[in-house]
């Protein structure tokens, strides 16, 4: 009780072991596919519009690279984007499966 702060050797271990799992979270969401697996493959965006007042919600139509095909899809089935900045974002699709091309 000598009104100074004591080290608690648990909170410092606890708070080591939370650094620890924030970094690799961080690490972990910027993993880049890896090149030419079977559900890896480019895609154009070929348009962006703003769907939503507050800027949060976008629509993206996509097209296939060069003169590939599409695979086929279905509504409420997602893709994860790959960023230029590493993260990544999850979208869903929505839109008529019959429209070939995007």
């Amino acid at each position: 009780a000598s009104g100074r702060l004591r080290h608690d050797p648990t909170l410092g271990l606890a708070d080591a072991a939370l650094a620890g799992l924030f970094a690799a979270s961080a690490a972990v969401r910027r993993i880049r596919p890896p090149g030419g697996g079977p559900d890896t493959f480019p895609l154009t965006v070929a348009a962006r519009r703003v769907v939503a007042r507050d800027q949060d919600v976008v629509e993206l139509t996509l097209t296939p690279s060069a003169n590939a095909a599409l695979p086929r899809w279905h509504p409420g089935a997602h893709l994860d984007i790959h960023l230029p900045s590493g993260l990544v974002r999850q979208y869903s699709l929505c839109g008529d499966p019959s429209v070939a091309g995007h």
